[in-house]
């Protein structure tokens, strides 16, 4: 096997496990379970006021967010601090082999944050469940300010070994720049203006 067929099987493994981790989750228990948003209130992700730079509003060739890269048993994740409405920060994963981004529901609850409509059916690579929506509109990543989406919320599983997941940025969110880099040596998140 070539060095770049290895590297680029290095890279798709982490995003495998985390899709299969995400499709446990929604597939997990009992099939009342599946259909019914957790209502136990859990403090694991402690809320508080913003600390970092406000975001940017003028539009530059390229913003860069710091990452940090954590390896554990269940692979390497690049975790951004997220800060939703002004409160955070969040740890949020970067997943661009996700369609959808998601946010934990235990970090809907701590803010109180509306779902919409009724919840969705989400398909992972073994089963079926379903998950609520909400809208975000003031979010962001570090300094850089995020497009007001429709997300989901799911109970996130923790992939173990003391890390903790609040939520993933995928690819509906990060398509919205004209390109990203994920540089795991100096971690950090590049992402550039799209044109």
């Amino acid at each position: 096997m070539s060095v770049a067929a290895r590297a680029g099987l290095r890279c798709f493994v982490p995003v495998v496990f985390l899709l299969l981790a995400l499709a446990t989750a929604g597939c997990s228990g009992d099939k009342a379970d599946r259909n019914v948003a957790p209502t136990e209130v859990v403090t694991q992700t402690e809320v508080v006021t913003q600390t970092e730079p406000t975001p940017t509003t003028a539009v530059e060739p390229s913003q860069a967010v710091k990452l940090r890269v954590v390896s554990g048993p269940g692979g390497v994740f690049a975790f951004l601090k997220v800060y939703i409405r002004g409160k955070g920060p969040f740890a949020f994963t970067v997943d661009t082999g996700a369609s959808h981004s998601v946010v934990d529901y235990d970090v809907v609850r701590k803010l109180r944050l509306k779902t919409i409509g009724d919840p969705v059916t989400v398909t992972g690579i073994t089963c079926r469940g379903t998950a609520g929506r909400l809208r975000l509109g003031k979010w962001r990543a570090g300094p850089v300010a995020l497009p007001a989406a429709e997300i989901q919320t799911i109970d996130m599983p923790e992939p173990g070994g003391g890390i903790e997941i609040d939520g993933l940025l995928g690819s509906d969110i990060l398509s919205t720049f004209g390109a990203i880099t994920v540089d795991y040596r100096s971690e950090r998140l590049v992402l550039e203006a799209a044109s």
